[in-house]
């Protein structure tokens, strides 16, 4: 018997998610996207990335790690 994850593969409902945040999204692996928001969230960059937790988890039941900084880099370490 196999049980199917819901970290198996990448979900369209994450990517829905992340185009109503954010126009450009890049799909970086399984588990992990990057979203640019710059200009976005009206400069509260904290509350939009906690909206962005929270919507996740109320469509796909999946808890999610936000980082967020100028780059790629410095965003990956939340």
């Amino acid at each position: 018997m196999s049980i199917a994850s819901p970290f198996a593969r990448p979900s369209p409902k994450f990517r829905r998610v992340y185009h109503q945040f954010a126009p450009e999204v890049e799909v970086y692996s399984i588990d992990e996207s990057f979203l640019d928001i710059t200009g976005l969230g009206g400069g509260d960059y904290v509350a939009y990335g906690q909206k962005l937790r929270q919507t996740v988890r109320t469509w796909t039941g999946i808890p999610t790690c936000v980082g967020i900084g100028p780059t790629k880099t410095l965003g990956q370490t939340c």
